[in-house]
């Protein structure tokens, strides 16, 4: 007689570890574009109040000069920050549309030129843009012709701003910034002092800064077929965001 066993097979035990890694999101910002939106608000701002007060006696006003202060600064700030972005774009492989018209030997010297340059530490602002050029193979900026020379000065202008000391000056000798000024933008409505900068910060000069910045890095963005992000989203931004 043989006995019978139920038996139920089981599997064996097996012990397992799931790892679950978080993903990373990244974002990059573009400042140029908030920078020159910021620049053409103050310009409207100084136009209007220059065209408000009118035909009144000069007199000094602190809003005013803020705007137009602030629209020189950051249309220069605007000049750097176009070239970093594209450049930094460029070095770390990071692709946009900012960037698609550029090719792959000129993009291989941008990010040799960027390591060069200490990814942006090192080196003159529009310099940064002749090397930028010579190194795609494109015939560089005319030293001698627009748009450097008015960017060049709005350089000179931005620094004299930032880094300002105090000096006493004449109207029958002025600074020399403010000979190559008077060339370029009309006085101040509410100042007298034509001898010193304080006499060309106006709504004309702020005007012209937002107008060099822009005239400057767009002629970059067609001689090298790059597209700056204020070409691609500005009219967007300012809709979305009033």
């Amino acid at each position: 007689m043989t006995d019978t066993v139920d038996a139920t097979p089981s599997p064996p035990t097996v012990d397992a570890t799931a790892e679950v890694f978080a993903s990373r999101v990244g974002v990059r910002s573009y400042f140029s574009t908030h920078f020159l939106a910021a620049a053409e608000d103050a310009v409207e701002r100084a136009t209007e109040y220059e065209n408000r007060v009118s035909g009144e006696k000069p007199r000094f006003s602190l809003a005013h000069k803020g705007d137009v202060v602030s629209a020189i600064i950051l249309s220069a700030a605007f000049i750097e920050a176009a070239i970093n972005e594209v450049l930094q774009d460029v070095a770390t492989t990071h692709e946009t549309e900012k960037i698609a018209g550029v090719s792959i030997d000129v993009r291989r010297g941008w990010a040799g030129l960027w390591e060069a340059l200490d990814r942006g530490s090192v080196g003159r602002i529009l310099d940064r843009y002749q090397a930028a050029l010579i190194s795609a193979g494109v015939v560089p900026f005319e030293k001698g012709s627009e748009p450097w020379q008015s960017a060049q000065l709005l350089g000179r202008l931005r620094n004299h701003l930032v880094h300002y000391k105090p000096e006493t000056v004449f109207a029958d000798d002025p600074e020399k910034l403010v000979v190559q000024l008077r060339d370029k933008v009309g006085q101040n409505p509410l100042s007298t002092n034509v001898g010193e900068v304080d006499g060309w910060l106006s709504g004309d000069c702020s005007r012209w800064a937002v107008a060099t910045a822009r005239a400057f890095v767009g002629e970059f963005a067609a001689k090298t077929g790059t597209r700056p992000n204020y070409q691609l989203v500005l009219d967007d931004l300012r809709t979305k965001n009033p």
